[in-house]
């Protein structure tokens, strides 16, 4: 009798073991704090894709930090004036923001490129 309610305690506690186990948090959700009301910066705004239809009524459209813009649409506050090859202008009031799709990277030695082959 004694061995019998051994087992069964044992069984009872395993079982509740289990399913302190299924309370896991799931790992594809955002992290607490990383929601609207956040205080983590936000990353600037980054040129992903630009594409220009042929011919003259010619569609342009630029995807930055994943939206699809067409011209004279607004981004983060700021109106998309211009749409190039390789970079487009972002306008708000007085202040225009150019994102280049390859932007050159900074020197950081200070030095010339002239050892660079």
């Amino acid at each position: 009798m004694k061995r019998l309610l051994a087992i069964a305690l044992l069984s009872a506690g395993l079982w509740g073991a289990s399913a302190q186990a299924q309370a896991l948090p799931d790992p594809t959700r955002p992290a607490v704090g990383l929601g609207s009301g956040s205080t983590v910066a936000a990353t600037p705004a980054q040129l992903q894709m630009v594409l220009i239809g042929r011919g003259p009524s010619a569609r342009k459209v630029a995807v930055i930090s994943g939206q699809t813009l067409r011209l004279g649409d607004k981004f983060d506050g700021a109106v998309l004036a211009g749409i190039s090859e390789n970079e487009v202008v972002l306008r708000n009031g007085n202040n225009v923001k150019v994102l280049k799709l390859f932007p050159v990277p900074e020197q950081r030695n200070g030095g010339s490129d002239s050892n660079v082959k």
